[in-house]
């Protein structure tokens, strides 16, 4: 995640470019889809940005995982 956006009305955090994308092809919230959303109902969630910031420098960049740690599984 490089750029944390909030949705106002759930308080959930999405990667901006995933959620403009679903906003613009759906116009409803991923969670409630009876509910309209619309660009503006995004703002900056800048504690998760600051957060996201802090894990990239203290491991060397985006994806990479820490040194001696095992590899993640991905979840199909």
């Amino acid at each position: 995640m490089r750029v944390p956006a909030l949705v106002v009305h759930t308080g959930r955090t999405y990667e901006k470019e995933a959620i403009e994308k679903w906003i613009d092809e759906r116009g409803v919230c991923p969670l409630d889809r009876n509910k309209r959303l619309s660009r503006t109902d995004l703002v900056p969630n800048l504690a998760v940005k600051q957060m996201v910031e802090e894990w990239i420098e203290k491991n060397g960049g985006l994806g990479e995982r820490p040194r001696g740690s095992p590899p993640q599984q991905q979840q199909i």
